[in-house]
Formats: structure tokens, sequence, C-alpha cells
């Protein structure tokens, strides 16, 4: 009788075939990374309810870039208030790189950053780059500590307002212009007639208003420090290093009464005197500025969070949400994100997620 293998029992289960391990990580990784996204998801609501802007998942210091001309203050003014509202936000960080701009709108993000510092009591630290010059020192004012690289150029503490006049050139080529107003200086400072006497005044005594404006933030927010450095002989060891001004033959002298904007701010003559010798519209590097009370300490954005960091309690190198305007959106998602995915997956090293967000 010959010997086959028993039939096959067909009451009996196919045996699933073994699981692979492969196939058990790419179940973990998917619960890892979907896990992840209902967290963040959880953390944007949460955030966004409590007025932040962007997800902010600890207590950190803000930083705002204002780079190139200020001609629109919309953008920075709109990120300074959300680090205001925010509650994880402890302290901001103006990262200055800007020649200065529009008169307006420096002023604007000025007054929001001193709210800042004095509505909401969040210190902000102002650290500049190569340049932070005329409106960009403005905004400077509003800091209560100001970095400034060695080689910074800075200051430049006046108002300038450039006019043309092509009527010479539109007469050459024979076309005329003409205009109804409904005032005699409704017309001042077109560009197709030479500036009278009358009109130049007027508008000489617009500028110097705004500067005597500029003049006063920038004594009321460094009085101090520029009242020491006179004392010490520094502003003139400075100014006379390269002597530029001839008193009484440049109108900084000559915009207001000597001791009015002092009197008005209840700080001293000496020190309005004193800023009076500094803001003549020249600029100075940041070793200098430091030496005549325009800057408090040489260092660089690092040196300024850092600094930002130990005076909330954060310590040296804090955790920092960077909310620069115009920046693409996916900058400072990432980053958070990235961040956070770092410290999910960190026990599981085959997940590599890092590279790939």
């Amino acid at each position: 009788m010959s010997k086959w293998p028993p039939p096959p029992s067909f009451n009996q289960a196919p045996q699933p075939p073994a699981a692979s391990p492969r196939a058990g990580c790419g179940r973990a990784v998917a619960i890892t990374v979907i896990l992840t996204f209902v967290s963040i998801a959880v953390v944007l609501l949460i955030t966004r309810s409590g007025g932040d802007y962007m997800p902010v998942l600890e207590e950190s210091v803000g930083i705002i870039r204002i780079e190139g001309p200020i001609t629109d203050s919309r953008d920075t003014v709109e990120a300074i208030r959300k680090f205001r509202e925010s509650k994880l936000i402890s302290a901001i960080v103006l990262r200055l790189e800007t020649p200065g701009g529009g008169v307006g709108a420096s002023e604007e993000i000025y007054r929001e950053a001193l709210r800042a510092g004095i509505e909401d009591e969040k210190p902000v630290i102002v650290s500049m780059g190569s340049v932070a010059a005329s409106g960009g020192y403005y905004i400077a004012a509003a800091a209560q500590h100001i970095f400034a690289t060695s080689g910074t150029i800075t200051g430049s503490i006046g108002v300038i307002s450039p006019m043309f006049n092509v009527s010479e050139t539109l007469a050459k080529i024979g076309v005329k212009q003409s205009s109804l107003t409904t005032g005699e200086h409704k017309d001042t400072g077109s560009p197709f007639d030479e500036q009278t006497t009358g009109e130049r005044a007027l508008l000489q005594g617009v500028i110097n208003d705004m500067y005597r404006q500029f003049f006063q933030v920038v004594l009321q927010a460094r009085h101090k420090a520029i009242s020491q450095a006179e004392t010490s002989g520094t502003i003139a060891e400075v100014i006379n290093a390269a002597q530029t001004k001839i008193a009484g033959q440049n109108v900084e002298w000559s915009t207001f009464t000597t001791g009015t904007v002092a009197s008005a701010l209840g700080v001293s003559v000496e020190s309005e005197t004193a800023l009076r010798k500094l803001a003549d519209g020249r600029v100075y590097t940041g070793e200098q500025a430091l030496k005549v009370g325009l800057v408090d300490t040489i260092g660089t954005l690092q040196d300024a969070v850092d600094f930002a960091g130990r005076k909330v309690g954060l310590g040296d190198d804090p955790p920092t949400i960077d909310r620069t305007p115009g920046a693409d959106a996916s900058t400072w998602f990432g980053s958070s994100v990235r961040k956070f995915l770092q410290e999910a997956t960190a026990p599981t090293q085959s997940i590599q997620l890092r590279s790939q967000f």
C-alpha cells in the first residue's frame, strides 16, 4: 500500500503570514505622524484662541526683523501687537537692519514697541545689524537696552526732505505747467516751479518741527547715558575726532530754544545741550555710539537674545519665535513644528522625519 500524505483538512483555518517587522514599524510611523499633527492642531487652536498669531509652544523671546527702507509700518506694528498679546512671549527683540525711512512709519513702529515695554511690561531689546540709522534709530529709542556691533552704522538723527525741480527741462521741450489752487501755499514743493523764499521757509519750518519731535524722543530715552558721556568727556572726544559743526550755522542749533525740550521732559538742560552736539545728522560707528551714550552694549543678535532671556528668567539661549513681517509662513511654522517632531520622535532612530519636513 503506497504512502501518500493525508489530504488537507478544510476545517483548519489558514495561518496568516508572519507579521513583517518592517510593517510594524510602518504602522508605528503612521500613528506617530497622525498623533503629532493632531497635537499640533490642538496647540494651534489653543494658542490662537489666546491671541497668538503663530504656534508658540513654550515661553519664548520674540524676534522681529526690520529690514530695508522703512516705507510702511502696518506689518511690523501688527507683528509687535501679536507679541504683546501673546502670553507666551515674555520679551521682544527688534533686529534693525535699516537706513531709515518715512517719518510717520518709523514713529508708528516706535510707539507700538514703546507700548510693549510700558503697558505690557515686556522687555524690548534692540539689536542693530550693519546699519540702523535715522528712522532705524528712532525705533531703537523705544528699547530698554540697545545692542550694536562695533561696525554698525547708526545715528543720523535728523530729517531730510529731497526736492526736485524739472521746470527747466520741461521748458526745453516746450512743456508748460500750470495749477489751480485754493490757497497761496497749496502747491508748495511742486517740482514744476522754483521755490519762493516764503515757500522754502514754510517747508523748513515743517522739517524743523519733525526734527524737534525726533530729538525729543531720543532725549527722553537716552538723557542719562548722554549726560554720563558728556561728563566723562567722551562726547567731545568723538565729535572732535572729525569736527564738522560750526556753532550757530546749523539748523539744529536754531530749531528750538535751548532748554525747552529738556524742560518739557523734566531732564537736565546739560543733557539737551549734549544731544544737540550729537544730533546734527551725522552717523556713528557702534563703538562711537557706545562712547556718546546712543547705545548700551557692543554685541550680536545672539547676545541681545541671551540678554532678553536672562531678563525674563529664561536664561541664555532661550527659546525664540521669529515673526519677521513678510517672511514665508512655512519658515516660522516649520521651525516650531520641526522642534516638536524632533522631541516627539527622538526615541525612534529609524524615523527620518527631521530632514524631510
